[in-house]
């Protein structure tokens, strides 16, 4: 876009953030044992990741790819209506208010924004969804990646605001 790189390839996404998990570059997720990918878990529903460890509770990761930007220089998610992703809240809530660590990794494929928020005028439920499930215990970590043509790799860790400017 002339200001930086922009990924727009939603599949690697996961891989990403599976290398990060593992190498130690996401604090928050860190100190696991295990990692395992799309186990099956609620209703019909897969987990991008669960970490665990036998001194931990589990901790259900969903991922999302974010590449759309708003006027105000925020993040935005997501990019359409998406009832998949509001079931992904409502499986993730669930694991929280059993007291598993639930967690909504917002992984940002460019690096032009300064914080991320739910896309409120594009999909209100999902927006409700999120800020009900924040308020409820489920973590939101929305990171920056760093892209040049050398490769991805996850950055920072940026505010999320409920609701956006």
């Amino acid at each position: 876009n002339g200001n930086c790189w922009i990924c727009v390839n939603t599949h690697l996404a996961n891989k990403i953030v599976h290398e990060a998990i593992s190498s130690g570059e996401i604090p928050e997720l860190s100190n696991y044992s295990n990692i395992r990918s799309e186990v099956k878990y609620s209703t019909n529903s897969r987990i991008d990741f669960l970490l665990e460890s036998p001194d931990k509770k589990p901790c259900f990761v969903e991922v999302k790819a974010v590449s759309l930007l708003g006027e105000g220089k925020e993040y935005l998610f997501p990019d359409a209506v998406t009832v998949r992703g509001q079931k992904h809240i409502e499986d993730l809530k669930s694991e929280s208010l059993k007291e598993n660590r639930a967690v909504l990794f917002f992984l940002i494929q460019r690096s032009d924004g300064s914080s991320f928020s739910p896309a409120s005028d594009i999909d209100p439920t999902y927006a409700r969804l999120l800020k009900e499930a924040h308020d409820g215990g489920l973590e939101i970590l929305p990171y920056q990646t760093k892209i040049s043509p050398e490769g991805i790799s996850v950055w920072k860790k940026i505010p999320f605001k409920p609701s956006p400017k």
